[in-house]
């Protein structure tokens, strides 16, 4: 058995490591690189030490009603934790993290009491597919997931459910690669294939439709044994729905074609207020703004690109405390330029960052808004690639 370290390390990591993982993720791409003029290190917080501790702590726990009660306790802790890192008030908790809504311990309860009617001890599948050995992981993951089928309609137990598929992925392909779990659900049946990609889709389906499919191509090309290029959300699954939903807050970057400037649009569709972190009080962007090169095939599309590079100066890119929050009242818009005369400026030094063999001709600009100020919820827009020559001095 477990000693309470470990159990509540189990915890901890399965309730906090896809908040975590996805704030710092968010924060690595809305800053990519370091700030232009700086060596400075990117630090993560005290917490990602503590989940990554956790990772390692990570084992089996035990099915017995002593083991249950130090789970309940463990998930407490962790809720508390969840609460104190996000600023929530609320009992339960809920973050990016947590694709499927709010959740407390009374859900994980209620999930395993309908687990049992349906004849499924869902405890020791999960225990199993936590294991070190990968026999029993892989026997358990299979039971897991198979168990998947047994819900006929989307509600809080399938929520639920959904949040345990969503956080296996993110721990188990972290500790054992995403092609073994991929393999496991591989071996399932085609309904359970479909559903399982269904539940760990889904979050993505909830966006409008051009950010949906541009989510399902960024999927496909990170984790192409996950998810195929054949697959369909929503195929043939009755339990969800391919649905276009309107976007309630929207964030655009073009190209002023007469001045070359960058336009900024931020849109509120919902008919109640939006407030935002308001990075766009100076000529440029503070701490979110960023660029990325390629070169343009002969068919057009634009191929070997680079990282994303930040375009923010030192100062620019850590954002003062507290950030400044603006609010967009409902229906409203904004609009803002960049010019091209202090995006020419920033150019040289993030060429400068990107291999110099490499002989661009494209670049695009990137801009994210987050939309609390814990940086854990945010909207990104991007133009299309434009001619670089635009945007450097002429020699």
């Amino acid at each position: 058995m477990l000693d309470n370290e470990a159990i509540t390390a189990r915890i901890v990591l399965d309730v906090l490591s896809m908040s975590v993982s996805l704030g710092i993720d968010n924060a690595v791409s809305s800053m990519q690189n370091q700030p232009l003029l700086t060596q400075r290190k990117l630090r993560t917080k005290p917490l990602t030490r503590a989940v990554r501790r956790a990772a390692h702590l990570a084992a089996p726990v035990s099915g017995s009603a002593e083991s249950r009660d130090q789970i309940l306790k463990a998930f407490l802790i962790a809720t508390v934790l969840l609460c104190f890192a996000t600023g929530a008030r609320a009992q339960k908790w809920s973050s990016p993290g947590d694709p499927y809504g709010t959740l407390d311990q009374t859900d994980l309860v209620a999930l395993q009491k309908f687990a049992a009617k349906s004849g499924v001890d869902l405890n020791a599948a999960m225990e199993k597919s936590y294991s070190r050995d990968q026999k029993t992981r892989e026997e358990g993951l299979g039971r897991f997931f198979r168990f998947s089928l047994t819900f006929e309609g989307f509600d809080q137990n399938a929520r639920t459910y959904g949040q345990l598929v969503f956080n296996s992925f993110l721990n188990l392909g972290e500790a054992y690669g995403v092609k073994p779990y991929a393999a496991v659900l591989d071996r399932q049946r085609a309904d359970v294939q479909q559903r399982v990609r269904d539940f760990l889709f889904y979050p993505a389906s909830v966006s409008p439709a051009e950010e949906r499919d541009e989510e399902r191509a960024s999927l496909t090309q990170a984790y192409p044994a996950v998810f195929p290029r054949q697959f369909q959300f929503a195929h043939g699954d009755a339990l969800f729905v391919a649905r276009d939903l309107p976007e309630i807050f929207s964030l655009r970057v073009s190209q002023d074609p007469a001045t070359k400037d960058l336009l900024v649009k931020l849109a509120n569709f919902s008919p109640k207020e939006q407030k935002y972190v308001d990075s766009l009080w100076g000529p440029v962007p503070r701490f979110a703004f960023r660029c990325q090169f390629g070169k343009r095939a002969a068919d057009g599309e634009v191929k070997n690109l680079s990282n994303e590079i930040t375009l923010n100066l030192l100062g620019e890119h850590n954002p003062p405390t507290p950030m400044p929050l603006s609010t967009l009242a409902p229906r409203a818009q904004r609009t803002e330029r960049i010019p091209l005369e202090l995006i020419v400026e920033r150019i040289p030094a993030a060429l400068a960052r990107v291999p110099q063999s490499s002989s661009y001709d494209s670049v695009r600009f990137l801009l994210s808004v987050c939309l609390d100020a814990d940086y854990l919820r945010s909207k990104q827009g991007k133009t299309s690639f434009l001619d670089l020559k635009s945007y450097q001095k002429a020699k």
